[in-house]
């Protein structure tokens, strides 16, 4: 895989929104992220809800989510 930030505990709104441990964070609203940071920095940036892509297994998914 491509990405870094593998999910290890999820609660809250990505929990709701389906993200579970093991799944791979590699973008945000179709921007790749590689770091915990650049995470935190593009869900700012995007609002109130984001599209993160997420690989679980061998298929890459798009789970909505809606922030706080």
């Amino acid at each position: 895989t491509q990405g870094t930030l593998v999910v290890q505990a999820v609660d809250g709104p990505a929990a709701a929104a389906g993200v579970q441990p093991g799944d791979i964070i590699l973008g945000v609203n179709g921007k790749r992220v590689k770091s915990s940071a650049e995470l935190q920095e593009a869900a700012k940036a995007a609002g109130k809800t984001v599209a993160l892509l997420i690989q679980r297994d061998d298929a890459q998914i798009f789970v909505p989510l809606r922030l706080n």
